[in-house]
């Protein structure tokens, strides 16, 4: 699959970026220090379809990119991206290190008390097992003492005790066991290793993973749990929110941003409305 405009740390927009940057200023609300200049965005690369590294080894290519490279075109800016640790990007918004923090970060209230939130995108949660299903997974019930991946700095460790503590040992059945990993992908080689029966994971991942070329796993059929958004992360009060909020349901609006969900086969994930409240449950 070949997804389409990718921005790199060296990459430019195009020859029209000033045109397009002072028709941003009016037309979206930048404010002029950003006009034909560079955003700073911090992510955790090497999770498909979030982020990854392209064939050079240093372009990062993904559906958000692609998202964000629309967006900055609107606005005529450029992109300076920094691969980072997921754990040290919302921390490095804090400390101006960055302007944006993107990686299929959910929208949550915690993270609303603390910074700006733009949703760009929906999603839920679900298991991720074995080609084959070898443990009969088949609902959270059968996940009672096993081995259940969950990446650190995410909503999943979280997610998945309390899971655990509705659907196990308050029904007298052994917890889940949660194995944490740090890197994007680590749930990859947990999971190959033996080392873990399941993953908590994001169902956009999940289903990407499962239907782009072949797959060592399966979604768990039926398994739905934490509908939420994703959002991307400012710096509270952030001057950039509103020009990004505008610029993206113009994406919305026009058909831009339909068009990039459905060149990653993501379509069933798209939202209506850039919002920066907390999402409808």
């Amino acid at each position: 699959m070949s997804a389409a405009a990718f921005l790199s740390a060296c990459g430019s927009n195009d020859s029209d970026s000033k045109d397009d940057g002072a028709k941003a200023a009016g037309e979206f609300g930048l404010p002029a220090k950003y006009v034909g200049g560079e955003v700073r965005i911090a992510t955790s690369v090497g999770l498909a379809p979030y982020e990854v590294f392209g064939s050079d080894g240093k372009t990062i290519e993904g559906y958000e990119p692609d998202i964000l490279a629309e967006i900055a075109k609107r606005l005529g800016v450029k992109l300076e991206w920094t691969a980072a640790k997921f754990e040290t990007i919302l921390p490095g918004v804090n400390a101006g290190r960055y302007d944006i923090a993107i990686n299929g970060i959910f929208y949550n209230e915690e993270r609303a008390a603390q910074f700006s939130l733009l949703n760009y995108f929906g999603d839920s949660s679900t298991m991720l097992v074995s080609k084959g299903n070898p443990e009969g997974i088949t609902s959270i019930a059968d996940l009672c003492g096993k081995n259940v991946a969950v990446q650190t700095g995410t909503i999943y460790p979280d997610a998945v005790e309390k899971l655990s503590k509705e659907n196990c040992t308050d029904k007298g059945q052994p917890a889940m066991k949660l194995v944490n990993y740090n890197d994007a992908a680590g749930h990859v080689l947990l999971m190959k290793q033996g080392r873990a029966d399941a993953t908590g994971t994001a169902r956009l991942v999940a289903d990407y993973a499962t239907h782009i070329g072949d797959s060592d796993f399966e979604t768990v059929p039926g398994i739905d749990y934490d509908k939420a958004t994703y959002a991307m992360v400012f710096k509270k009060n952030s001057d950039l929110v509103e020009p990004f909020q505008k610029a993206l349901q113009s994406m919305i609006d026009d058909g831009a941003y339909a068009k990039i969900a459905t060149e990653w086969g993501l379509s069933q994930s798209q939202i209506t409305n850039a919002t920066t409240e907390a999402p409808t449950p």
